[in-house]
């Protein structure tokens, strides 16, 4: 009697099983929109995901969905991370994105192009006149280093911090030392800068 008890229990699991599949994975693809995240949070209060456009120097631009309070490194890793020609000093990697948001990685020469806010209104980068003339390393604040061609702001705060916690520059090449500077933005700023 057994026997056809468990005949019957295989049977019945095989029918269950060939009228109801169990569904396949969907293949998500680079250019298929980004799945729904949960609206709820730990504590029960909705969250708002935020869609941002992630365009510039990264292996996939495009639209992605985050979970509310994403920063822009999230947004970038989204996308594939930087590629070789990036300029990350000029991005704020840790400014929060909310939904609506472009985030723009500049290239490396390229000028960070304004980006596009929240509530439809447009980000105004700060008023940067490129200098002309030479600048004192060891002298100069953070917004006259912003404006030396081949430094940005947060290059510009990066050289400051370093000179404020290790001393005076006693050469150009010691900027090498600084996150984010290579060989190529200290050319293009070595003509405008002195010890």
């Amino acid at each position: 009697m057994s026997r056809y008890l468990l005949v019957a229990a295989v049977l019945l699991v095989a029918v269950v099983a060939i009228w109801h599949p169990a569904p396949h994975p969907a293949a998500l693809s680079v250019s298929s929109p980004p799945p729904e995240l949960p609206r709820t949070a730990r504590h029960g209060a909705p969250t708002v995901a935020a869609l941002v456009y992630v365009v510039g120097a990264v292996r996939r631009p495009g639209l992605y969905r985050l979970r509310a309070a994403s920063r822009v490194d999230d947004a970038v890793r989204a996308a594939g991370g930087l590629t070789g020609d990036a300029d990350p000093a000029a991005v704020n990697l840790a400014a929060r994105v909310a939904d609506g948001d472009e985030v723009r990685v500049p290239r490396i020469g390229e000028s960070p192009a304004p980006t596009r806010a929240r509530r439809g209104t447009h980000r105004t980068p700060r008023a940067s006149k490129k200098v002309t003339e030479v600048v004192n390393l060891n002298i100069a604040d953070a917004p006259t280093l912003e404006r030396v061609p081949g430094i940005g702001r947060m290059l510009a705060e990066r050289i400051v911090a370093l000179r404020e916690r290790e001393g005076p520059y006693g050469s150009l090449d010691e900027l090498l030392d600084v996150s984010g500077m290579t060989p190529s933005r200290l050319d293009r700023a070595s003509s405008y800068l002195r010890i």
